[in-house]
């Protein structure tokens, strides 16, 4: 026979299991019912399953990552890169974490921030396909950046008539991006001008 004590104690930890038992439950099913709406692409119903999920157990990766692929999906990338951020809070070897901060930082045009991450991830798993993509894609996007942004720069410096800052600028620019159209229309133009420049110095 159990004494009086033993029976509360049997009772508590029966309660306990029972209350963990529930909870397991509940984030299978949130989990389950989570994956079926992104797999119909109802992803605004995915995302609250999750958030659900999170709120019973927010110590489990899985929930902000597959949250985080939702909100990429509806081009809430703010939202992604936060979801994706708290993936690698949550831990730091989940590499699908920093794909997922480094797609939303690139999608909002944060280059940098996509780098780190992707960088980060790379120091955690250097064969992983897809940060290895991305990290060619930040790059390349990189370079165009700074190839806009130098074609802006001598536009400004030809309608200055400072056509030495302009030749020079699309020259550097022509290093990154040789075979850019537009970059070797402006070049044509400039060339006469800064050689005929240099005959007079």
């Amino acid at each position: 026979m159990y004494s009086s004590s033993k029976k509360e104690v049997w009772t508590s930890h029966s309660s306990i299991v029972q209350e963990i038992v529930d909870i397991l439950t509940f984030l299978l099913c949130f989990f389950s019912e989570g994956n079926n709406f992104f797999k119909a692409k109802s992803y605004e119903q995915a995302i609250e399953k999750y958030t659900e999920a999170i709120a019973l157990d927010p110590s489990d990766v899985t929930f902000y990552s597959n949250r985080s692929a939702c909100y990429a999906a509806l081009g809430k990338w703010t939202e992604a890169a936060e979801d994706g951020r708290q993936c690698i809070v949550t831990d730091k070897s989940f590499v699908k974490g920093y794909f997922r901060a480094a797609l939303a930082h690139q999608a909002l045009g944060n280059l940098e921030a996509a780098s780190e991450a992707v960088k980060r991830g790379l120091g955690i798993d250097s064969t992983s396909a897809d940060l290895k993509r991305m990290s060619k894609e930040i790059d390349e996007s990189s370079r165009m950046k700074k190839v806009d942004a130098m074609i802006a720069q001598a536009e400004k410096q030809l309608a200055s008539s400072d056509v030495t800052g302009a030749y020079k600028t699309l020259d550097n620019a022509l290093r990154l991006d040789p075979t850019n159209s537009m970059l070797n229309r402006m070049m044509d133009k400039v060339r006469p001008k800064f050689e005929m420049a240099e005959k007079h110095r």
